[in-house]
């Protein structure tokens, strides 16, 4: 079985951040914190930031819909989904952050193709728990995805390890997990 680069996203700090950093050693890590207060999110942001840099592993913090939080607290990348401020008006108005931003059909995927932007997430390949949003499973369309996009793509949604292999993958291709990053930890570390 082939070790996949995983994006971890997380809601709060886990009760082990570096543990997860040091056994995935992910090049991303998202902090996705819906619905809670500005201070809140800055404060975990924070704390994740020095959990990165202990783990010495080089991850980059991902602040999830908000760029003002992400430069706030110094996270080099934000991701933008479509109900967030476009790739182009963040590019304008916070010029130093990289950008990840949402696709969920093969047109999102040539209209990203246009914009300055660090990845593209498609999804969801797999019905999630997680993240109820009505869209049908993009699994099928995976493959195309990835060969028309100029960006590498960060596949996202239901992934787990009994699935993963399922993904069609290129060197800069990640799996974005949620429900199942503890699943992953154990599966890295034992596997």
């Amino acid at each position: 079985m082939t070790r996949r680069s995983v994006y971890p996203i997380i809601g709060a700090v886990p009760e082990d951040p570096e543990d997860i950093l040091n056994v995935l050693r992910p090049s991303l890590l998202q902090l996705r914190m819906k619905g809670a207060i500005d201070e809140d999110v800055v404060a975990v942001a924070l704390s994740i930031r020095e959990s990165i840099r202990r783990s010495g592993a080089g991850t980059r913090l991902v602040v999830n819909d908000r760029p003002d939080i992400a430069a706030r607290c110094g996270a080099p990348v934000v991701h933008v989904g479509d109900e967030d401020m476009s790739p182009s008006q963040v590019r304008r108005r916070y010029p130093d952050l990289a950008i990840g931003w949402s696709a969920h059909t093969l047109d999102d995927i040539e209209r990203a193709n246009s914009f300055d932007l660090l990845y593209v997430a498609f999804g969801p390949v797999f019905p999630s728990a997680t993240k109820v949003t009505g869209r049908a499973p993009v699994l099928a369309l995976a493959p195309e995805a990835l060969r028309l996009s100029r960006h590498p793509l960060v596949f996202i949604g239901g992934i787990a390890p009994a699935n993963i292999e399922q993904l069609p993958f290129r060197h800069d291709t990640q799996a974005a997990v949620i429900g199942a990053l503890q699943d992953f930890v154990e599966w890295y570390r034992h596997g």
